[in-house]
């Protein structure tokens, strides 16, 4: 990415940036590279690392992983399952976990708030973390079949469905990415073109990834 694309896309105000121009800025800029993680995955295997430090492979579980949530993304080896079809027992053969993480594939769920209360109403008592991992709405939308996306997060979608599903219980939300990593992602930059702390910085108006984190523990 160009030094003149960086610095504007670096010091331009909170919520100020049309991303729409960035293609056209970067014309004469450098040309893209695809390899290596992408911003929203290393911002993802970021998220991850922190949030389950300390923890073992055995006490945690991934359902629904997808683009975001992958092996390369996991600090270390989890075990892994799609997600549950229909309306019931999504929460079965999950047992007593110091964490599970819901991957990305939720946005491909016709109504992701109602599958998430059917998960969290079928949880066991010994369950003690459930860590949503979400793409964040400066992602563009598709459907690959792969992992199909349906549904972009905003802080504010993240709020409204965390108290939709936990209502009272204790839920926090978090997004991780800004117009500079956005606009990378839209190049097919990798984030090693990036500085790390141009990746860390965080605009809410321009997430990545945003992140639910409830305990869950009776």
């Amino acid at each position: 990415m160009s030094g003149r694309i960086r610095r504007l896309l670096r010091t331009v105000p909170m919520g100020a940036v049309d991303l729409g121009q960035v293609p056209a800025l970067a014309a004469a800029g450098e040309t893209p590279v695809v390899d290596g993680l992408s911003p929203a995955r290393w911002l993802t295997q970021r998220l991850l690392a922190e949030r389950l430090a300390g923890l073992t492979p055995e006490r945690c579980r991934v359902v629904g992983p997808g683009r975001l949530v992958a092996d390369d993304t996991l600090p270390f080896a989890v075990a892994q399952q799609p997600l549950p079809a229909g309306n019931g027992g999504a929460a079965e053969g999950f047992g007593n976990l110091d964490c599970l993480v819901v991957g990305d594939a939720l946005a491909a769920e016709d109504d992701p708030p109602a599958w998430l209360g059917r998960l969290v109403a079928g949880l066991g008592p010994g369950t003690q973390r459930l860590l949503v991992v979400l793409p964040g709405t400066a992602l563009m939308p598709d459907d690959a079949a792969s992992c199909p996306r349906r549904w972009l997060f905003s802080d504010a979608s993240g709020v409204a469905m965390a108290r939709q599903v936990f209502g009272e219980r204790p839920a926090t939300v978090r997004t991780f990415g800004n117009a500079l990593a956005a606009s990378s992602e839209l190049l097919g930059l990798a984030a090693d073109r990036l500085w790390p702390d141009e990746l860390a910085a965080d605009d809410p108006q321009y997430p990545l990834v945003v992140a639910i984190e409830a305990r869950l523990g009776r």
